[in-house]
C-alpha cells in the first residue's frame, strides 16, 4: 500500500480513546475499534462512537464478534450487548450470561455465540437465551481469557491459571466431551490469553 494512503487514528481524531483493545472488520469492510470509552465504527470515510448513552453496559469493550445474523456483539467489562445496526441491546448476568468482565468472544459451527468471562465460565447466546458452563459442568476454571473455534467444531478456552479446556458444542447450546489440559503438560504455568489455529 503506498505511504501517503496510511493514515492514523487516535483520541481526538476520530477513535472514543487512544487504549484500544480490539480491532474487527465486518463483513461489510467496517472497521470497529473496541476502545476504554466505547465501540469506534469507521466506514472508510468517517468514525462515529457508540458508548453508554447508544446503549452499552460498560464503555471498555475487549472483544468484537459478527453473528452470522449480520449482528454485531460488543463483549464490555459489565455484560455484552448486540447491534443489528439500529440499536444496542445490552445483557448482563441477569440474563444469564456469565458474571464479571467478558475478554473473548468465537462463533460456533452452529453459529452459535459464546463468551468467555472473568468470573462466570463460558456463556452461549442460541439466538434466544443464554446458557452458561462453570467448574459444575466439568470445567476447571470460571476465570476464562481466550476463546476459539477451531475447524473441527470444537471449542477451546484459555484460563487465568494456565489451563486450556477443549469441548464440544452441540446444536442444543450444550456441550461434550470436556477435556483439560493443565499446565506443566507442555503449556508454561501462565495466563492462556489468546488462542488460534494455523493453516
Amino acid at each position: 500500500r503506498r505511504s501517503e494512503d496510511v493514515g492514523l487514528a487516535h483520541a481526538g481524531l476520530g477513535l472514543a480513546a487512544s487504549q484500544v483493545w480490539s480491532i474487527y472488520q465486518d463483513r461489510r469492510g467496517v472497521m470497529w475499534f473496541g476502545t476504554t470509552q466505547g465501540v469506534t465504527r469507521y466506514d472508510g470515510h468517517s468514525f462515529k462512537t457508540f458508548g453508554l448513552p447508544e446503549g452499552l453496559p460498560d464503555p471498555l469493550v475487549r472483544t468484537i464478534i459478527e453473528a452470522p445474523d449480520g449482528n454485531l456483539w460488543f463483549g464490555t467489562n459489565a455484560g455484552v450487548a448486540l447491534y443489528d445496526g439500529k440499536a444496542i441491546r445490552a445483557f448482563t448476568d441477569a440474563d444469564g450470561l456469565g458474571k464479571g468482565p467478558v475478554w473473548s468472544s468465537a462463533i460456533d459451527a452452529y453459529g452459535h455465540v459464546w463468551f468467555a468471562t472473568q468470573e462466570g465460565g463460558v456463556s452461549v447466546f442460541d439466538g434466544k437465551k443464554f446458557q452458561t458452563f462453570t467448574e459444575r459442568n466439568g470445567l476447571t476454571s470460571g476465570f476464562l481469557y481466550s476463546l476459539h473455534s477451531d475447524a473441527k467444531g470444537d471449542m477451546w478456552l484459555g484460563t487465568r491459571d494456565g489451563r486450556i479446556i477443549r469441548f464440544s458444542p452441540r446444536s442444543d447450546g450444550t456441550i461434550s466431551q470436556v477435556r483439560i489440559y493443565p499446565a506443566g503438560q507442555g503449556i508454561p504455568a501462565s495466563a492462556v490469553r489468546a488462542i488460534t489455529e494455523d493453516r
